[in-house]
């Protein structure tokens, strides 16, 4: 009798143990993860404004129930440390929301589905909203291809290969994937010259304004922004040229856990809804506004994504020298 009693005892220990042990037992007592790229200039948000959105979330009465209904502890601010860092934690489901660039959408693992995506200027009507933007490969003063006479295929096509070429960052759809597809697909450009990341597309435009590189990608309204905002209308040609567009790709997306998606959680929803608000708010003016969004707007950036990982590969075999050791000045 003491021995079953015993045994019966054992037995609910090692229940308990197991318990303990679970992934749900584990996702209790945590906090509510948000993850961002602290480096990311592209995107335009500090640490300071990700500090602001966590108190603003925390002041709202139905999140912080919900947060602690669902057993989070409370809500932590978690900055990547690059590209590469957020593409691994992304496969990881470190975060349960995401402030990611759209490459890294679609190239990570994780279980993650868009919720909201930073504002565009151009109409998706598959999304039946303002959330794409283009991309636009521009000639300083000192280019050859800055006048137009200059600017035949050949002549852009050889430019391109024999000179250095701005573009913003390798997981960046309009200041480098959808720019170079289109080098390639225009002017049958499967490897540029020497290529330098600035790390935005302010400073692509600023390098090539200023002379340091003739030739550079960017997003076209970025580039329009800063230039009127710096030179006079009259001389913005006298500045840059626009030597031509990309097709339009969507805007970076805020991403969420499929378990929190909103369509199956109310956490997700108010979630989702605090953030629209915040973003949107005239009291946070200056950072980017967003767009409601769904998985179907990255579809035909996950088919440009093959693509130029296709054309990558296709010019790593026709060169000795493999594209990252072309790179001058990476992210």
């Amino acid at each position: 009798m003491y021995k079953r009693r015993k045994i019966i005892r054992v037995f609910f220990l090692f229940l308990a143990l197991v318990f303990t042990l679970s992934p749900r037992a584990q996702e209790s007592n945590r906090p509510f993860r948000i993850g961002f790229l602290i480096s990311d200039e592209e995107q335009g948000l500090s640490l300071q404004w990700f500090e602001s959105l966590k108190r603003f979330l925390f002041e709202q009465p139905t999140i912080e129930r919900l947060l602690a209904e669902n057993h989070y502890s409370g809500i932590a601010i978690l900055p990547a440390d690059g590209y590469r860092d957020m593409l691994q934690r992304m496969d990881l489901n470190e975060f349960d929301i995401a402030f990611c660039s759209s490459v890294i959408f679609v190239e990570q693992h994780g279980d993650y589905r868009p919720i909201l995506q930073i504002r565009g200027d151009i109409y998706d009507s598959r999304g039946q909203g303002m959330t794409l933007h283009k991309g636009v490969v521009i000639a300083g003063p000192k280019c050859a291809l800055f006048e137009q006479e200059n600017r035949t295929p050949e002549k852009i096509r050889t430019y391109v290969m024999t000179n250095p070429i701005a573009f913003v960052s390798a997981h960046n759809a309009t200041g480098y994937v959808y720019p170079r597809l289109a080098l390639w697909r225009k002017y049958n450009v499967a490897e540029p010259g020497d290529v330098i990341f600035t790390g935005s597309s302010e400073e692509v435009v600023k390098y090539v304004v200023n002379g340091l590189v003739n030739i550079g990608a960017c997003d076209s309204n970025t580039m329009e922004t800063l230039l009127k905002t710096a030179c006079p209308q009259e001389i913005l040609g006298k500045k840059i040229q626009v030597l031509f567009e990309t097709p339009p790709a969507p805007t970076n997306p805020i991403v969420i856990r499929l378990s929190l998606h909103p369509q199956k959680s109310e956490l997700g929803r108010e979630v989702k809804q605090a953030l629209k608000f915040f973003c949107n708010s005239s009291k946070h003016a200056g950072v980017p506004r967003v767009a409601d969004s769904r998985d179907e707007n990255f579809k035909n950036l996950r088919e440009e994504i093959a693509a130029f990982h296709a054309l990558i590969d296709k010019s790593s075999k026709q060169d000795t020298a493999p594209p990252s050791k072309k790179v001058m000045h990476s992210e």
